[in-house]
């Protein structure tokens, strides 16, 4: 009988720019397989002060009966709320499984 006592969780992050793996207790941060085109996706579209904008968006009149976009509402331009960057890296944790079975008890007594 195998006894898990601990679980890796990953997941992409980004974007950070560094190269190589940063090692710590309880996980470790390392380049993801896309890392070298994240870094060109990265430049291509940061501003000369080195920082990444969101793209403008402006909203449309929308004909209800053909389902067709229309023409461009003037003064509704403004910056996207959300968008996102390109991964570059992996976060890796070593978890407790008895952390997080903790947690669910704990999550699950809220529920009640």
């Amino acid at each position: 009988m195998l006894v898990v006592d601990k679980m890796i969780i990953s997941d992409l992050f980004g974007f950070l720019d560094y190269a190589s793996q940063i090692k710590f207790d309880g996980g470790q941060v390392m380049p993801a397989a896309n890392f070298d085109n994240a870094c060109k996706w990265i430049t291509k579209y940061k501003n000369k002060d080195g920082f990444i904008y969101p793209p403008l968006e402006h909203r449309v009149k929308f004909d209800k009966l053909n389902g067709k976009r229309g023409k461009k509402i003037p003064n509704t331009e403004r910056p996207s709320l959300l968008h996102r960057l390109p991964p570059s890296h992996v976060l890796k944790l070593e978890v407790s499984v008895a952390l997080i079975n903790r947690g669910r008890c704990q999550f699950s007594q809220l529920n009640k």
